[in-house]
This record gives C-alpha cells, sequence and structure tokens, in this order.
C-alpha cells in the first residue's frame, strides 16, 4: 500500500492580507490561489495586520486553500525621528529600512514557527519590496520570487506630481522623498534576486538596470472570484440603468490619483458633457471608500453626482452603468478597477494610464482620450453609438480573459513559465 507523496510547500510573505481591499490586497489573493494549485502554502504576515480572511484568495466566503498555515509576525513601524531623517536623507534606508513610510520590521527574533516555514520551503515568494525585511536573515531555500508588483519609486513619484497637480503641497513633497528611498532601496535590494515579478511589462526595463542578472516574469494583475475564468459576453449585461444613463468611477478616494481622477470628472468633463448631451440625460456615479469628509460632501453637494461612498460590491453598478470612465493620470501596474469594467462587459473610456499595460487597442476594445474634451466626446460616442460600444466591450473582455490566464496560473506558476532575461 503506498501514500500518496506530500505536496510541495510554499512561503508567501506578504505585508497585506490576502484579499484585503485595494489593489495590492487582490494581489496578494491571487498568488495564495496560484501557490495553493500545487503547493501547502505557509502565509506570513505583519501581527498588527487585521486578520487573514477566511477565504479562498480572499473571495469572502469561502475556505482556505487546504494545508494552507498562517503565521503573523510581530513588527514595529520606525520612530519619527527615523521617518523624518530618512526623508532629509533618503541613502539613511539603506540601514533602516522601516524608515520608509508604512513600512514594518519584525518587533523581534522571527518566532521559530516562521523560521522552520522558511527554512523548508521548495518556494519563497515576498510580495512587495518591503517583504523583504521582515524575513531578513532566515534561511530560505533555492528559490526565492520577489514580485514588486510595479516599479514603487516610479509609481510614488507619479503621486507626488498628482499631489502637485492638486496644490497638495507637503503632500507632493513627502511623496518625492518616499520616491527616491524606494528609488534607493530597488538599487540594492533588487538585485540580490535571481526571479523579479513586475505587474506591467512597461516595468521590465527598470528590474533589468538594476538587476542585470534576473529572470523578469510580466505576471498581470487580475481578479480572483466569481469574474475569474468567466468570458461571457458584454451582451449578457441586462441590468442597465432606466433612465439617465450612469457614468461609472470606482476607487479608493485615500489614493491621490482617484481623487485627482474624481476632480477632473466632476469639473471639467461634466461641464463639457453638459454641451454635449441632452439635460438630465446622464449621471455619474462614484464609489469608493476613504473619502475625506470635505471631498465627500463637496461631490454629494453635485445635483449630477450620485457619491455612494463604500459599497459592499460594485457587480450591481457595474450592471446598471453605460459606460465606466477611468481618468486617471497617474499610478502604476495595471488598473484593477479597468479590468473590472473590462470583465462586467461595460464600455471603458479613459485616459492613456487607464490602460498601462493592458493588451486593449483605442478604437477596437476602449476608448482612449488625452483630454478631458476627448473623455467627454468619448462617453458621448458611447451614449450615442451603443451597438458600436457593446461590440467593443465584447471584445475587450475576451482580450482580457485570454491575457489574463483567468482560467489558470500566471507566470511563473504556469508551466509555460514567461520569463525574460
Amino acid at each position: 500500500m503506498t501514500g500518496s507523496s506530500p505536496r510541495p510547500r510554499a512561503v508567501l510573505v506578504t505585508p497585506v492580507v490576502p484579499g484585503a481591499h485595494g489593489g495590492p490586497g487582490l494581489r496578494a489573493a491571487d498568488w495564495l490561489r496560484d501557490l495553493g494549485r500545487s503547493h501547502d502554502v505557509d502565509v506570513v504576515v505583519p501581527v498588527d495586520e487585521p486578520l487573514v480572511p477566511d477565504a479562498e484568495g480572499g473571495a469572502p466566503g469561502e475556505r482556505l486553500p487546504d494545508g494552507t498555515r498562517v503565521h503573523r509576525v510581530p513588527s514595529v513601524g520606525a520612530t519619527r525621528r527615523d521617518r523624518l531623517l530618512a526623508k532629509a536623507w533618503p541613502p539613511l534606508v539603506r540601514r533602516r529600512p522601516a524608515a520608509v513610510t508604512g513600512w514594518r520590521v519584525p518587533a523581534a527574533d522571527l518566532p521559530p514557527a516562521v523560521r522552520t516555514a522558511l527554512a523548508e520551503a521548495d518556494l519563497v515568494v515576498l510580495f512587495r519590496l518591503r517583504s523583504t525585511v521582515l524575513v531578513e536573515g532566515a534561511s530560505r531555500p533555492s528559490r526565492v520570487i520577489l514580485d514588486l508588483d510595479d516599479a514603487e519609486s516610479a509609481t510614488v513619484r507619479s503621486v507626488a506630481w498628482s499631489c502637485l497637480r492638486q496644490r497638495r503641497w507637503g503632500a507632493a513633497l513627502s511623496a518625492t522623498s518616499t520616491a527616491v528611498q524606494y528609488r534607493v532601496l530597488e538599487r540594492t535590494v533588487v538585485r540580490g534576486f535571481d526571479e523579479v515579478c513586475v505587474a506591467a511589462d512597461r516595468d521590465v526595463r527598470g528590474v533589468r538596470r538594476v538587476a542585470p542578472g534576473a529572470t523578469v516574469h510580466v505576471r498581470p494583475n487580475r481578479l480572483v472570484g466569481p469574474l475569474a475564468g468567466r468570458p461571457g459576453t458584454a451582451a449578457e449585461r441586462t441590468g442597465v440603468a432606466d433612465g439617465p444613463a450612469e457614468l461609472l468611477f470606482v476607487g479608493s478616494f485615500d489614493y491621490p490619483p482617484n481623487v485627482e481622477a474624481a476632480e477632473l470628472l466632476v469639473g471639467p468633463v461634466a461641464r463639457r458633457l453638459d454641451r454635449l448631451l441632452p439635460p438630465e440625460s446622464w449621471r455619474l456615479v462614484l464609489a469608493g471608500r476613504g473619502a475625506p469628509d470635505a471631498l465627500a460632501a463637496r461631490l454629494s453637494r453635485r445635483p449630477e453626482v450620485d457619491f455612494l461612498g463604500a459599497v459592499p460590491d460594485t457587480a450591481p453598478l457595474h450592471a446598471r452603468a453605460a459606460c465606466a470612465v477611468v481618468p486617471l493620470r497617474a499610478g502604476g501596474g495595471t488598473k484593477l478597477k479597468t479590468i473590472e469594467a473590462v470583465l462586467h462587459g461595460v464600455p471603458v473610456v479613459g485616459l492613456p494610464e487607464a490602460f498601462r499595460g493592458l493588451p486593449l487597442r483605442d478604437g477596437e476594445h476602449v476608448r482612449i482620450a488625452r483630454s478631458a474634451r476627448g473623455l467627454a466626446e468619448a462617453v458621448q460616442e458611447v451614449l450615442e453609438q451603443p451597438r458600436a460600444a457593446r461590440a467593443r466591450a465584447e471584445a475587450a473582455r475576451r482580450v482580457l480573459h485570454e491575457a489574463l490566464a483567468l482560467d489558470g496560473p500566471l507566470p511563473p506558476m504556469a508551466s509555460a513559465g514567461g520569463g525574460s532575461r
């Protein structure tokens, strides 16, 4: 009588809870789902994070993959003095990485269970650069993958520019300093890894500059849960709202690029729509958590805006939307709000940043504009030519379903590999 051989073990080290709100939590959940296909998984998270959801890949209501164990590492942030010193002199983060805004380091020696899991693992995935400090000094297997998600120095720098355009001078200065800190760490830490992942092919060149010998995998962002593995067609959407056409924007409003996008949408874009479309034929629907009170009050006062705040499920909003508008000018990686709208079969209009790293072409899959006027005109086209808009939405959905491998694993877990040097 022979028993089945044990599955290999993997460790996922993540500074955010898999399945938590926002893009990083969803990307961590996707790693957990992918690793769980072929490995028993240990998840290592900071002890101050909320409990890992009782979910497969973070999808509420489902179990964690069989064989998954969760370890919580006691962690501390930098002192206020260290953070101020690092902002004034960014190279300090080489010696004190916790001084980077939001980073945490172990409060003491790693728990024995974590050290054992790392030492016995066949594979370790470090999700995002900050995970490297959570397990610094511990034994690791021969195969360790660093998932940067995006080039964080470039992303934070673009956030700084977004803050400047909003005249948030202090936030812009702080983000600029943080971007330099990330750049210092990218140049020193990333070169120590043989395998590195990024979400968009545009970030590959930057990784090669700091880690020329590494294999770089493009592992795009994607959704987990009901939309994953379901190509469908745009014609399946049966709930498009009667009455005024609903123009949807979803985002976390504690993130400056989303605030900038909302201000552009309810300001210049809305004023142009007033001139292009009949009165009361359209409404802007904005949904998302984290809006400061002043922003929420300002949005709620606009008669053509429905500001919903946080919603438990965006699916009903996508089902009713005539169009998703994504007027982003900053950020990094690939945009989950764009991916979500496309997979729901909603026609999408946006600025170029909305489609960063996605195989979507203007006129064939989506409409890409370069100004508030162009966005309004693209929305007008969607509303006045609904059959053409639905055809583009169906084409976009098919393309993303194939490109994001929604039915299977992504590189580097996919058998095809997908890495480049």
